[in-house]
């Protein structure tokens, strides 16, 4: 819906920066069918402006489906794996993904689902996998990108699941960034 609203309030090319452990590219599955946490960013690559050559996955880790693999092929779609990222650096990643989702001018939507995180760093998540992103290196990536964007998600902060508040007090450092970049931005 988020999306959804983002689409339908802006004219023109729009772009998508997703930072996620996982894909979201379900189209449907006789679970979840097909609007669930599986498939958001299937779902916005349906929507006209959105086009899956302006989306960039950003820390993905979670490759389970090889149909995926085939449609991330056959459309485009770009990867900053988060093995890659460790190796690029915070900085390079943030200014790579930006490129990739702002072409031809396109406006940008940012979607962090804190999993994206090394559990390490994000216990109040709802999946556990290893060699995630840490905390500081999220932080330096939405700095880079937060004076560009035009809106943006944060999702899956499970505080049941979270041990002495740390995903919820990362997730808040990660919004307050967002606020005082673009007030620094003179955005």
């Amino acid at each position: 819906p988020l999306m959804q609203a983002f689409h339908d309030h802006f004219d023109g090319p729009l772009g998508i920066i997703h930072l996620d452990a996982h894909l979201d590219l379900v189209d449907e599955n006789p679970r979840q069918g097909r609007y669930s946490g599986s498939s958001p960013m299937r779902r916005a690559l349906d929507l006209e402006r959105f086009d899956p050559k302006r989306l960039v996955q950003v820390g993905v880790r979670g490759f389970n489906y090889p149909d995926q693999y085939e449609y991330i092929v056959s459309q485009g779609i770009h990867h900053i794996t988060a093995t890659k990222f460790h190796a690029m650096g915070a900085q390079v990643a943030a200014e790579e993904a930006w490129k990739l989702a702002s072409a031809g001018g396109a406006r940008v939507y940012l979607s962090l689902d804190t999993d994206c995180m090394d559990h390490a760093f994000a216990p109040g998540i709802g999946a556990e996998e290893a060699g995630g992103l840490t905390s500081a290196q999220v932080l330096q990536f939405v700095r880079t990108v937060a004076p560009r964007i035009a809106a943006m998600d944060i999702v899956e902060v499970n505080p049941l699941m979270d041990k002495a508040d740390v995903t919820s007090n990362i997730v808040s450092h990660i919004i307050f960034t967002v606020i005082a970049s673009r007030i620094t931005a003179g955005c």
